[in-house]
């Protein structure tokens, strides 16, 4: 089952990926840009018109794979322009409210206190 613990990291991949990629070949687009796919974050992939998402985690023993096929409408990703990062890190909320339906453009978010552990 998809654990949405808020402690676990979450990276979008802004590249629309084909959705008949399944676990190494996920994980070898993560290798690519120099990201460890066995770090424990929950990695999104979505497709072209963006009505499709996976997401590829790593638990310590072995990849989970987890995907959703709207009915209707679709996901809301930031566009990339080609000189802009291939990943976007978000956490687990946003990952929520994204998989909702709820486009984070529209949304403002108050600022909240966060102890970093070092």
């Amino acid at each position: 089952m998809l654990n949405f613990q808020n402690h676990i990291k979450v990276s979008v991949y802004l590249k629309p990926t084909d959705m008949r990629k399944s676990f190494d070949t996920l994980a070898a687009l993560i290798k690519e840009i120099e990201l460890n796919p066995l770090c424990g974050k929950y990695f999104i992939f979505y497709n072209k018109k963006r009505d499709r998402l996976k997401i590829l985690y790593w638990d310590g023993s072995g990849y989970w794979l987890f995907c959703k096929c709207l009915e209707q409408g679709s996901f809301s990703f930031p566009d990339i322009q080609s000189n802009e990062p291939m990943v976007w890190d978000i956490d687990m909320t946003e990952l929520t409210l994204i998989i909702e339906g709820i486009e984070l453009k529209k949304i403002t978010r108050k600022k909240r206190f966060k102890h970093e552990i070092t």
